[in-house]
C-alpha cells in the first residue's frame, strides 16, 4: 500500500506540474499581450503629448519673434511697443482658442508689462517662483515648470516659457490650467488612468482621475521610477501599468516636464485566472489534486500502521517499551502534585525459564501470548494499559492510586499452572507523581521493588555480591554507599536517555556501584592527600580498574560487570588506561560512568578543594569532551542535570507557596 501511495503521489505531482506549467504559460502569454497593448497605449498618449507640446512651442516661438516683443525685450517702453506686444498676445490667444483659460504673459526683466486672459487685458502680477525657476538657459528653447497656483487666474497651472533675447533678461510665458493638460493627457477613447510623475520629487504631477494637487507616488508605481529602460510595463496588483521615460516627451523641452514619467494603467487589461485556464489544463490539475489527496491519505494510513508496528510487541500485540515511554511522557505532562492517580507496575515471570526448557521456544511463545492476552483483558476491565517490555517482562500503567490492587490483579493475570509447570510473576510498583517525576525514575523505582520481591527467597548471586561489596566500601568510608547509590541513580537516568534496555540498565547500575572497588587497594594516605600526587601515585591510582576487574571476575555472575568497570578509566581520545581504547570501542556503560563519576566528584567537597557548582562542573566536562570524555554523554548529562535543577526549583517554589520551609 505504501509503494502504491508513493507511485500515486509521483503521478499526481507530474500531472499537477504539467497542468500548472500549461496554465502559467498561457497566463504569461495573455499578460505579455496585455503589457504590449498598454505599452502601445502609453506611446500613443506620449505622441499626443509631444504633438501638444510642439504646438505650444511653435506658438511661443512665433510670439517671441515679433518685432514688438523683440523691441520690448531690448528695453523699449513706449506706448506703440506696448500696443503691438498686446496685439501679439491677442494673436497667441486666438491660436489657443481650443485651450480654455489660457493666459499669455510678456515679461521684461521680471516685471509683467503685458498680460491677457480670455480676450481681455489683466493687471500686472508678480512673476511666480515656480515659473521663474523654469526659465530655459538657451535662446529659443521651451521650458515647463511644475504645477503652481497662478496669481493671474487663480487656478493651478503649468507654466511654459521661452527666452526672447540672448541676455536671459526677457521671455514669453504661457500658463495652461491642469484641467486642460489632463484632457490632453487622457485623449479620447480610453477610460483607464493616466498619470505624469515627477521622479525627483517622487510626486504625481498630473492624474487623469481628477487629482486636485500633487500627491505622493503609490508604492505600486515604484517600478516605473526604478526602471532603467525607456519604455515598459509591469503588473500593479490586479492591473497592468505601462510607462515611458522623459526622452519620449519630445525634443526641445527642458525643465521639470522634461524629467517626468508618463504611466497608463488599466485594471481590465490583465487577464483573469479563469480566462487563462484551458479545459485540458484544468482537467490535469484537478485529476492531479484528486490523486494527490488519495496518495496522501494512503501514506497517512501507512505511516500510522508503521507507527503501530513500531510501538507494538509482535509476539503478544501489546504495547512495547517505546509505547510505554510515550504514554508515561503524556501522563507526566498532565499530572499535578495534587493528582497522585497513576500507578506503574513492572512484572517479571517466575518459572518461565524452566517452562521454556521443558516445552521449547514454541511452547514458551504460546505461553507468553496466552498470559499477555489475559493481562490485556484484566487491564481493560480495570481501565489500565498492558505492555510487554521484552523477554518475560511485562508492565501495567493504571489510573489508580492503590498500587497493591494493581499489582495483585496483574500478578493473577500472569499466573498459570499445570501438571508439570508453575508460572507466576514478581512485581514492583511506583505511584506517579508522588514517588517519581520522570519516566526513568518511575521505571527504576518499580524495577528495584520488583527485584526486591523477586529475591525475597532466592536473591541473585550478582545482587548479593554487589550489596556485600557496597557494604564493605561503606564500612571503610562512611557515606560512600549513599553517594554510590546516588551516582547509580544518575547513570541510570543518563542510560535511559540512550535507550538502554532494563538488563543493560541493571548492568550499568551494578558497574556504577562497584567501579570504586579497586580503590580499596590504594592507601588512604594517597586518596586523602591534599598536595599534588606524584607520578608513581598517579600510576598507582590509575591501575585501580585492573584491580577491580580481577576482584569482580572472581564472581562468575559479575564477569560482565567487571569488563565495564575495567574500561571506566579509558579516555575518549585513546590515551587512557589500561587498554588504550578509543571512541565508541569503549563500552557505552563505561563512558557513562566516567562522565557521571567525574561530575559527582567535582560537585562534592574534597580534601584539596571545595565542591564546584553544577555550572562549573558542566563547563569542565565540556572542556574535556572529545579528549577525556564522550561529547554525547556530556551533552545528555547536561540535559539531565538542568532538568533536575528545574524540578528542584519547582518543588521548592511549591513548598514555599504552601508555607513549608524548603
Amino acid at each position: 500500500m505504501r509503494l502504491a501511495s508513493i507511485c500515486a503521489l509521483g503521478l499526481a505531482v507530474v500531472s499537477i506540474c504539467i497542468g500548472g506549467v500549461s496554465i502559467a504559460a498561457r497566463r504569461n502569454h495573455d499578460e505579455n499581450q496585455a503589457r504590449a497593448a498598454m505599452t502601445a497605449l502609453a506611446e500613443d498618449r506620449s505622441s499626443g503629448m509631444v504633438a501638444y507640446y510642439s504646438e505650444l512651442r511653435a506658438d511661443l516661438s512665433r510670439v517671441a519673434g515679433t518685432p514688438a516683443v523683440q523691441r520690448l525685450a531690448n528695453g523699449a517702453r513706449d506706448a506703440r511697443t506696448r500696443r503691438e506686444a498686446d496685439a501679439s498676445l491677442a494673436g497667441l490667444e486666438a491660436s489657443l482658442h481650443d485651450r480654455s483659460n489660457a493666459v499669455a504673459v510678456v515679461n521684461v526683466y521680471g516685471a509683467p508689462v503685458a498680460l491677457r486672459s480670455a480676450g481681455r487685458s489683466l493687471p500686472p502680477v508678480p512673476l511666480p517662483t515656480a515659473l521663474r525657476l523654469s526659465i530655459p538657459i538657451e535662446l529659443g528653447d521651451m521650458s515647463a515648470s511644475s504645477p503652481y497656483a497662478s496669481p493671474a487666474i487663480g487656478q493651478r497651472v503649468v507654466g511654459f516659457s521661452m527666452l526672447t533675447n540672448s541676455q536671459n533678461s526677457a521671455y514669453v510665458a504661457l500658463e495652461i490650467p491642469l484641467n486642460e493638460l489632463l484632457q490632453q493627457l487622457r485623449g479620447t477613447g480610453y477610460a483607464g488612468r493616466v498619470r505624469l510623475i515627477d521622479p525627483e520629487q517622487h510626486a504625481i504631477v498630473l492624474d487623469s482621475a481628477g487629482m486636485a494637487g500633487p500627491a505622493a507616488v503609490p508604492r505600486g508605481l515604484a517600478p516605473a521610477l526604478a526602471a532603467t529602460t525607456s519604455v515598459g510595463a509591469f503588473r500593479d496588483g490586479r492591473a497592468v501599468t505601462a510607462f515611458l521615460r522623459p526622452e519620449f516627451l519630445g525634443p526641445g523641452l527642458s525643465g521639470a516636464v522634461g524629467k517626468w514619467v508618463l504611466t497608463a494603467t488599466d485594471s481590465s487589461a490583465l487577464p483573469t485566472l479563469s480566462g487563462s485556464v484551458g479545459a485540458g489544463s484544468a482537467a490535469l490539475v484537478l485529476v492531479g489534486l484528486l490523486v494527490l489527496v488519495l496518495a496522501l491519505l494512503g501514506l497517512r494510513v501507512s505511516a500510522r500502521r508503521l507507527e503501530r508496528l513500531a510501538s507494538t510487541d509482535l509476539l503478544t500485540s501489546l504495547g512495547n517499551r517505546r509505547q510505554l515511554l510515550r504514554d508515561l511522557g503524556a501522563c507526566f505532562k498532565k499530572l499535578t502534585d495534587e493528582e497522585a492517580g497513576w500507578t506503574l507496575v513492572l512484572l517479571d515471570l517466575d518459572g518461565f525459564k524452566s517452562y521454556n526448557d521443558a516445552f521449547g521456544h514454541a511452547g514458551g511463545d504460546n505461553l507468553l501470548r496466552r498470559l499477555a492476552g489475559r493481562l490485556d483483558q484484566y487491564a481493560c476491565e480495570h481501565g489500565a494499559t498492558a505492555y510487554r517490555l521484552g523477554g518475560d517482562e511485562f508492565c501495567v500503567l493504571a489510573r489508580a492510586p492503590q498500587a497493591d490492587q494493581v499489582g495483585e490483579w496483574a500478578q493473577t493475570a500472569l499466573t498459570d499452572e499445570g501438571e508439570a509447570f508453575s508460572v507466576s510473576a514478581s512485581w514492583g510498583a511506583a505511584r506517579l507523581p508522588e514517588e517519581a517525576r520522570t519516566a526513568a525514575d518511575a521505571l527504576k523505582l518499580a524495577d528495584e521493588r520488583m527485584y526486591v520481591q523477586k529475591s525475597g527467597g532466592r536473591s541473585s548471586a550478582a545482587r548479593q555480591v554487589t550489596e556485600v561489596i557496597v557494604s564493605l566500601l561503606e564500612e571503610r568510608e562512611p557515606g560512600r554507599g549513599v553517594r554510590l547509590r546516588e551516582l547509580a541513580n544518575l547513570t541510570e537516568v543518563v542510560g535511559s536517555e540512550f535507550g538502554l534496555s532494563l538488563d543493560e540498565l541493571l548492568q550499568l547500575r551494578r558497574a556504577t556501584l562497584l567501579h570504586r572497588v579497586g580503590l580499596t587497594a590504594v592507601p588512604s594516605a594517597i586518596l586523602d592527600k591534599e598536595e599534588p600526587l606524584t607520578t608513581d601515585e598517579h600510576r598507582f591510582i590509575g591501575d585501580h580498574t585492573t584491580v577491580a576487574q580481577r576482584v569482580l571476575a572472581a564472581a562468575p555472575s559479575l564477569r560482565a560487570v567487571a569488563v565495564l568497570v575495567r574500561a571506566t578509566s579509558e579516555r575518549f581520545d585513546g590515551s587512557g588506561r589500561p587498554d588504550g581504547l578509543r571512541g565508541t570501542s569503549i563500552p557505552l556503560a563505561s563512558r557513562i560512568i566516567a562522565v557521571c563519576a567525574a561530575y559527582a566528584a567535582m560537585t562534592e567537597d574534597r580534601p584539596y578543594r571545595p565542591a564546584l557548582s553544577r555550572a562549573a562542573a558542566l563547563a569542565e566536562l565540556h572542556r574535556c569532551a572529545g579528549s577525556q570524555f564522550d561529547p554525547k554523554v556530556v551533552a545528555v548529562l547536561e540535559t539531565v542535570s538542568r532538568r533536575e535543577a528545574r524540578d528542584e526549583e519547582t518543588a521548592d517554589a511549591r513548598l514555599a507557596l504552601r508555607g513549608v520551609p524548603a
